[in-house]
């Protein structure tokens, strides 16, 4: 059972909780892509910024997000980037 839990989820003791579960639960959840509203609601939190703290993917998770695709909101509003340079 142990070998379910994400490594950096164990004790000393080496007893999981079900705490681990729950934080294995959401940060797996959350990992394929999952939003944190439904993932609040399947893990019976009544606040996502709990479902935040059990989130444990740690700086891989970031990197990842970080390469996501931009939207380009100034152009879906019409208006253009101005450029930094003044003539």
């Amino acid at each position: 059972m142990m070998a379910t839990l994400r490594p950096d989820h164990h004790r000393a003791s080496d007893k999981a909780t079900s705490n681990d579960f729950r934080r294995t639960f959401v940060s797996d959840l959350l990992d394929v892509g999952a939003d944190l509203s439904t993932t609040k609601g399947l893990a019976g939190h009544s606040s996502e910024t709990t479902t935040g703290r059990h989130d444990r993917r740690g700086d891989e998770a970031n990197k990842k997000a970080a390469q996501l695709p931009r939207v380009p909101y100034v152009r879906a509003l019409g208006i253009e980037a101005q450029s930094s340079e003044r003539a």
